[in-house]
């Protein structure tokens, strides 16, 4: 998968064979062992800025830059579960920086067997067990901004483009994936939290958040004025390749 700011689109999918779409932006943490062994496509960002979700999507297999991996069946879980009107939201659990360091350089999928969960938790491996137990489920509908993990997250294909992709007036560090969900809902688009199956976070130092207070002043605007459509998404990336 890619960065913590990664958005995977199941577009349309209904079974791990169909075509997806994985996209984020990167933050530079190589990640290619965790490449998800599904038929999608990849959108390889660069130098970490929100911008790089519109990109054209690349073959699936180049190592991608990327801080959060999926683990084994994600994409079929979420395509198994699409809800018209609905995007799903999923969560996640954070890897210790030795243990992720360790799981790179081998080029390893960490084991997440029940009887090895408990041994992880007791060595401060992962922070959390129970959402590894859990088998994947849908909770009700809602329509929270709060606890959205940009790493975690599927839509239809066709309201991504409703709501003209993400937006790249968003620079730096954060709110980018909170301004997707904010349209998606001002289109009627609804938030379902995936239970179970989350994607997993390598650590990585706190990156630089100085474009915090802007990018904050940008998610408000939206809010306010209810906006649907990105001001700078894939409709002006394709003006500008035409």
């Amino acid at each position: 998968m890619v960065r913590s700011r990664a958005t995977t689109a199941a577009s349309r999918a209904t079974a791990a064979e169909t075509p997806a779409t994985i996209m984020g932006s990167g933050s530079g943490t190589p990640a290619g062992a965790y490449t998800p062994n599904a038929t999608a496509r990849l959108v390889t960002p660069s130098a970490g800025h929100a911008n790089a979700r519109n990109a054209p999507p690349i073959p699936l297999g180049r190592p991608p830059d990327g801080d959060a991996t999926p683990p084994r069946g994600l994409v079929p879980t979420h395509s198994r579960r699409p809800r018209e009107g609905c995007r799903l939201t999923g969560g996640r659990t954070l890897l210790s920086r030795p243990y992720a360091a360790g799981l790179l350089q081998r080029g390893e999928l960490p084991d997440l067997h029940w009887y090895n969960l408990i041994g992880h938790r007791l060595h401060r491996r992962i922070n959390r067990t129970l959402p590894l137990l859990l088998p994947p489920h849908l909770a009700a509908p809602s329509r929270k901004l709060h606890g959205i993990h940009g790493c975690h997250l599927s839509c239809w294909l066709q309201d991504l483009v409703t709501v003209n992709g993400f937006d790249e007036a968003f620079e730096g560090w954060g709110r980018e994936d909170s301004d997707l969900v904010a349209r998606l809902f001002h289109a009627g688009v609804r938030r379902c939290n995936l239970r179970g199956s989350p994607v997993l976070h390598l650590w990585h130092p706190e990156e630089d958040r100085q474009r915090v207070p802007e990018n904050d002043r940008l998610l408000q605007d939206c809010l306010d004025q209810r906006r649907v459509r990105a001001l700078q998404g894939i409709g002006e990336l394709e003006e500008s390749a035409a």
